[in-house]
């Protein structure tokens, strides 16, 4: 596990406002080397995030989503949210992580649509987070 900051970009349909000029979301992150969800599944380069009222587990290795069911206490893999773009690039004193996330958030029964975020992940230059990208 690593210890770091992630920063949320909204970018989609303003159903809900996470950055603007006033406020943006920038907040603590662990980056886990893996997972095992759901009795057993190893989920590779990892992290947990919030957004939308719902928690989900995104995965770098395979580009995946996983959406936290409450009433199960389980993830499972979201087929229409996805990791669109992500690339891992590093300066002098930090790593960082930037990407696009797409979401599948469920208006009403009849209305859903895929929300767009940017995410960058910023931690401290360590060989072992530069590893997990290569």
């Amino acid at each position: 596990m690593f210890l770091g900051h992630i920063y949320i970009e909204y970018t989609g349909n303003n159903l809900a406002l996470i950055n603007s000029r006033d406020s943006s979301l920038f907040q603590d992150v662990r980056l886990l080397d893996y997972i095992s969800i759901n009795g057993g599944e190893h989920i590779h380069s990892c992290f947990k995030v919030n957004l939308l009222a719902t928690n989900y587990l995104i995965d770098f290795s395979r580009m995946f989503v996983y959406t936290y069911d409450r009433a199960t206490k389980i993830y499972t893999h979201d087929d229409c949210s996805h990791v669109t773009e992500y690339s891992p690039f590093s300066n002098r004193n930090a790593f960082i992580v930037s990407g696009k996330l797409q979401l599948l958030k469920f208006i009403n029964e009849d209305d859903s649509r895929n929300e767009t975020f940017n995410i960058n992940l910023f931690f401290d230059k360590k060989q072992a987070i530069i590893n997990l990208f290569k």
